[in-house]
């Protein structure tokens, strides 16, 4: 049985390798980006799509919200990050402050190609090595301990180069700051921990190398570390001399083979002596093979080393230093200015307004009566990050933090609790001088809110007339 599995997989090898190569690729690429069209796609599929099947519930939340409108607002308000103005640049300037402002985690296809890059390298390497290892063994069993191989020194090349990269830029990083300091000496190195959540102005009365190292070192005795540079650097070699060594040792074997004198294919008759082996000729050309042979060896050996040292400058080259810099890159979603930051956002809630819209269609041509929908996506954040206390996303003018007009949602924190006072207040006014005069004592963004929420309340009043008035008649 055991036989039957391994011969399957040794004739189906590459298929196997790909199919199971794509599929990690594809996990990979989904985990780490959480990708806002994956979510996308999965409402707009026809017939199975989320909305297609949401198209037939009906059932209400208790706070006048759908449980299927719910539940399409908050998976795509998961890629949806909640940052004021103040937030984002409180952001900007720790990664400024952490010299990581500009640089970028390590991009995916970089990551594809090099481990395709290391995985052919390794292929031949592998292939003798597994021979080897199993010179008893079925050319079944061979293929099988070749891929292991493979995949397990892949992935042993890929994690170290990368590491050892990164390790080298921190070291260096901290190292210059540390010489900074050295010059510098009448103050400490670290001065504190400076976390992404505080207010980054609070050691602005720092030299610059003390403010970096705040972020960036783990503790006042962090210098860096070449050890993991050591390590790699050590590795490589011996994979990269001892794979040469086992490709000449090969030739040899096989040249000695070649070389061996022939004994002659008629045995001895009885009385007679032993017919002497007859030396086989040289084969013409055979010492240009093997120096050609060596010099291709220690070709791929170059090649070896050179794609090592790729995979360490790529580390060197992506990739964060800073204690929390990758959250940071992460929450402003590496843009640049709070402008081409909000513009993907805006473009992420629109499509989703257009989701939520599209539900309320199918809901309404399936319903047995009309329907009225006056909640949109924009509410539903409004909603929960007012409840949680974060920022909320609310229609504003550029002057409330958010760079577009009328319309365009922006962030502005505990925007319905003072809408919730105005309206008091507006109600409390004995008169309409006075309530005219509550008006204009705020500002245009307030007063559009209010204006908003009494439109919403008289709107819930009317229906509750006409729910009341025909409550017997249906």
């Amino acid at each position: 049985m055991l036989d039957y599995i391994l011969g399957v997989i040794a004739e189906h090898r590459w298929v196997l390798a790909g199919v199971i190569l794509t599929t990690f690729v594809a996990w990979v690429f989904v985990q780490r980006h959480r990708l806002f069209w994956v979510t996308d796609l999965a409402y707009t599929v026809p017939v199975v799509g989320r909305i297609a099947r949401f198209s037939s519930d009906y059932a209400k939340a208790h706070d006048g919200w759908l449980n299927v409108e719910k539940t399409l607002c908050r998976d795509y308000a998961k890629h949806v990050p909640a940052l004021s103005r103040g937030e984002f640049e409180n952001h900007a300037e720790y990664l400024r402050k952490t010299y990581d402002h500009g640089r970028k985690p390590l991009p995916f296809a970089i990551v594809a190609l090099l481990a395709v890059l290391i995985g052919l390298e390794a292929l031949g390497f592998s292939y003798l090595l597994g021979s080897l290892m199993a010179l008893e063994g079925s050319e079944n069993t061979r293929t099988l301990l070749m891929l292991a191989v493979v995949t397990v020194l892949a992935i042993v090349l890929l994690w170290l180069t990368h590491a050892a990269g990164h390790q080298l830029y921190r070291t260096n990083l901290l190292r210059k700051l540390f010489r900074e300091h050295q010059v510098d000496n009448s103050r400490e190195f670290t001065s504190r921990t400076v976390k992404l959540n505080e207010p980054q102005s609070i050691d602005d009365d720092q030299p610059d190398h003390v403010q970096a190292a705040n972020r960036i070192a783990a503790g006042p005795g962090d210098r860096g570390s070449y050890s993991m540079v050591w390590i790699a650097l050590a590795f490589i070699l011996v994979v990269a001399i001892g794979s040469t060594v086992l490709r000449i040792e090969t030739l040899n074997s096989i040249e000695q083979e070649a070389a061996a004198p022939a004994a002659s294919i008629f045995g001895a008759t009885e009385g007679e002596a032993a017919a002497p082996a007859v030396a086989a000729t040289p084969e013409p050309g055979a010492e240009a093979r093997h120096n050609a042979a060596l010099t291709g060896f220690t070709l791929l050996g170059a090649i070896f080393l050179v794609t090592q040292f790729i995979g360490m400058r790529v580390g060197y080259s992506y990739g964060f230093v800073g204690l929390q810099s990758a959250e940071a890159h992460r929450a402003t979603e590496g843009a640049a200015d709070y402008a081409s930051y909000w513009a993907r956002i805006q473009a992420m809630i629109d499509i989703a307004n257009l989701r939520l819209q599209k539900l309320h269609q199918k809901l309404e041509a399936g319903a047995h009566r009309p329907l009225e929908f006056h909640k949109s996506f924009v509410d539903f954040l409004r909603e929960e990050r007012g409840r949680s206390g974060d920022h909320l996303l609310d229609p504003a003018d550029p002057g409330t933090g958010g760079p577009g007009g009328r319309g365009r949602p922006t962030l502005v924190p505990n925007a319905t609790e003072a809408v919730d006072r105005a309206v008091e207040a507006l109600d409390k006014a004995p008169t309409s001088a006075a309530k005219l005069e509550t008006l204009e004592g705020l500002d245009a963004h307030m007063q559009d809110l209010v204006e908003e929420r009494l439109r919403a309340r008289a709107a819930a009043g009317r229906r509750e007339q006409l729910r009341t008035r025909f409550a017997g008649l249906y």
